[in-house]
């Protein structure tokens, strides 16, 4: 999913960072993980004036995966706090391999989601619960 957003406070320990970000257009404020090639011991940034960039948005480490009722609400959520653990309904527009799809969330439009296991019992149209981690790529 390629959309627009806010960055408000990365984290950096080495490559890896932690952003805070904000949904450009809904304003939701979410936390994601992310690679970079510029090597930062550890710290921490806080954007006073966010500026606006273009990322997209995969879910990953998805361990378990539910087929469930199509008239369910789809979801988005992160429960725990200042952690990239998502909580994710919706439904399934396309297979790319028995390990990967893409997943239409109503509210939030389209996510690559990894999956940790071959769910080949999955069908495009399928409204699935599952949970991963939200990692973020900036373009």
């Amino acid at each position: 999913m390629i959309t627009k957003i806010e960055v408000i406070k990365v984290i950096y320990d080495c490559y890896e960072r932690f952003y805070k970000f904000q949904l450009v257009d809904n304003r939701e404020i979410f936390i994601a993980h992310g690679i970079d090639t510029e090597y930062i011991q550890s710290g921490s940034k806080l954007y006073t004036n966010p500026e606006v960039r273009l990322a997209e948005l995969s879910i990953e480490w998805v361990l378990a995966v539910e087929k469930i009722n199509n008239n369910t609400d789809d979801k988005f959520i992160q429960t725990i706090k200042d952690s990239t653990h998502v909580e994710c309904i919706g439904k399934i527009i396309e297979i790319i391999s028995s390990e990967s799809l893409t997943l239409e969330i109503e509210n939030y439009g389209l996510f690559l989601v990894i999956l940790e296991y071959n769910e080949s019992f999955l069908q495009i149209g399928d409204k699935i619960k599952f949970r991963g981690d939200l990692k973020i790529e900036f373009l």
